[in-house]
């Protein structure tokens, strides 16, 4: 996957400081889907002690089989500069069967490229 066209408005890119605060899973997603960042309730709902055993994992094998072809999709239109959302279910790191909200947003890099993607993964009541 190659970056897109520069978006008007760098401004929007993330400060991980504030990501890490979040009541929503929060990962930063490199151009390869491999995961570069964790914040907010990510630790406890991927299946590792420690971020460093998530960075550089790819992202998409945390979900179900039978989702990933349509989630690699919409991680492809984030890439391009659409914002992205589905819904699907998935354990926890505790194997408790959840509902997931998942927002995937394009994150340009500070020239303006979409070089990331930022997905926020919502649990539903």
């Amino acid at each position: 996957m190659s970056a897109s066209n520069p978006v008007n408005n760098a401004s929007c890119i993330p400060r991980l400081s504030e990501l890490r605060e979040s009541p929503d899973g929060v990962e930063l997603l490199n151009s390869e889907g491999r995961i570069s960042f964790v914040g907010g309730q990510g630790m406890q709902l991927l299946p590792v002690d420690d971020m460093s055993d998530l960075v550089g994992r790819i992202w998409l094998d945390f979900w179900p089989a039978r989702d990933r072809p349509a989630i690699q999709k919409r991680f492809e239109r984030a890439l391009a500069g659409e914002m992205q959302t589905f819904r699907t279910v998935r354990a926890t790191i505790n194997d408790d069967i959840k509902q997931w909200e998942v927002t995937m947003s394009p994150v340009p890099n500070a020239s303006g490229y979409i070089t990331s993607v930022l997905a926020i993964s919502r649990e539903l009541g």
